[in-house]
């Protein structure tokens, strides 16, 4: 099979829908088992390690959902906030209804002084957990809790 993929990539008739865990002949197990281990990586601290799988992944399938919003968690971790909000952008395409993508946007956001960027993606996860049951809305609300602390102890001293 993965001759054929080559094939077409050498004769130039690349549709550019084939991703190259295709052309590889990687079978889906196989990439999930290398992105439970970037996971694992991730879980561990082990954070050089869960980049290079985590990339590597990134490489053979571009628009996997699963491996943008890791990334973006890992380049959050990392303090890369350009890395982690281009792939949480990205994530959020491809999966608008994940309530983390948009509390870990919405940190990012924060960092780089973006605040009503944060504000908006923080709302966004509050509103798809009305019952107030996911761990992530719930991080987003003591984050906007502490924020309305802060601001009110500022209004205060003018």
């Amino acid at each position: 099979m993965a001759d054929k993929k080559y094939k077409r990539i050498i004769d130039g008739k690349f549709d550019g829908k084939t991703t190259f865990k295709e052309v590889a002949g990687m079978t889906d197990e196989e990439f999930h088992g290398l992105l439970q281990l970037g996971h694992l990586y991730y879980t561990q601290g082990r954070t050089e390690s869960a980049q290079k799988v985590l990339e590597g992944l990134a490489v053979l399938d571009p628009d996997h959902k699963l491996v943008q919003s890791a990334l973006g968690a890992l380049y959050t971790r990392t303090g890369d906030n350009e890395a982690a909000l281009r792939a949480l952008n990205k994530a959020a395409k491809l999966n608008p209804n994940d309530i983390t993508i948009y509390v870990n946007r919405g940190e990012v956001h924060f960092r780089l002084g973006k605040v009503k960027e944060a504000a908006d993606d923080f709302k966004q996860a509050l509103a798809m957990d009305p019952e107030r049951k996911n761990p992530a809305a719930n991080r987003a609300r003591l984050i906007l809790v502490g924020l309305a602390a802060v601001a009110q102890k500022l209004k205060d001293k003018k």
